[in-house]
């Protein structure tokens, strides 16, 4: 198998493990904070495991080599899980997912600023219309008291972005122990304003759940994206979108707003068409 289709079997893999992550987020019956412990927990503990298996012996020093950068983005990553949760509470799936597919458009943005890489006429152009269809679903929100959902999914979109960054400037190291460390800091995060034994058994079954996909659906993105080129990731990265909205949708009947949908096509459309222009000149 070449390193071009192990890149993107693992990639689909790990954003296939993710797309169930906002449905079972709704199933579990506890406070926000509470959720947060122990999805902090699990996952760090799931993805230190993952990475001691992937590097074998060697896993103390992956742990290692992450350094500044890898707390750095330990930081940012929890800041993304806190308002993706956030978002959750207070807007519908539908606006948080389609918000936080915009993360490829800040990782330009922020690209640009603190990597010095160049931003295309055509990523202009899509930053225009993907701001747009933002600001439909925004506006809507204004009226139906959502809007702090919509904001806090766009800070996720900005703290998602700012890991994407990181990986590719430390794309000569493995990042994963990173995303084991912002699970553990998650969860010391969350521990003053939570509850963590005032669960029930079956809310600590869906709680073990959400952590066996995150462990799978954060070290498979973290490994694959290392294999292929960023407008292949950004392609595959708008079917979670997509298919998260339709899992809600098909188990909940939470159907997203006319707003959403339109604003969601354009989003997705409009990354898509970029990412294949991006990878024909490549």
């Amino acid at each position: 198998m070449s390193d071009h289709l192990k890149g993107l079997l693992i990639t689909l893999a790990g954003i296939l493990a993710l797309c169930p992550d906002s449905l079972i987020v709704r199933l579990i019956e506890t406070d926000q904070w509470t959720l947060l412990f122990w999805r902090g927990i699990f996952t760090g503990i799931g993805i230190a495991l993952f990475s001691a298996l992937y590097h074998g012996r060697n896993a103390p020093a992956a742990f290692r080599k992450i350094g500044r950068p890898g707390i750095l983005m330990a930081l940012i990553f929890t800041g993304s899980t806190i308002f993706f949760i956030t978002a959750l509470h207070y807007t519908s799936v539908a606006n948080t997912l389609v918000i936080i597919g915009t993360a490829p458009i800040f990782a330009a943005l922020l690209s640009r600023v603190f990597l010095s890489e160049p931003v295309t006429s055509r990523t202009w152009i899509t930053i225009v219309v993907v701001c747009f269809a933002v600001g439909l679903i925004v506006f809507e929100s204004m009226d139906s008291g959502t809007i702090w959902g919509d904001i806090s999914a766009l800070i996720t979109a900005v703290f998602v972005a700012g890991t994407f960054v990181i990986t590719r400037q430390s794309k000569g190291h493995d990042m994963t122990p990173a995303m084991a460390l912002s699970g553990f800091i998650t969860a010391l995060s969350a521990l003053p304003f939570a509850v963590p034994f005032d669960v029930t058994a079956e809310t600590m079954k869906l709680l073990l759940l959400l952590g066996f996909f995150l462990t799978a659906a954060f070290g498979l993105l973290t490994i694959g994206p290392r294999f292929i080129s960023a407008p292949e990731v950004t392609m595959l990265m708008s079917l979670e979108t997509v298919f998260g909205v339709f899992l809600v949708w098909y188990f909940l009947g939470e159907e997203p707003t006319l707003n959403a949908i339109i604003g969601g096509t354009i989003v997705v459309l409009s990354l898509s068409l970029h990412s294949a222009m991006m990878l024909r000149n490549e």
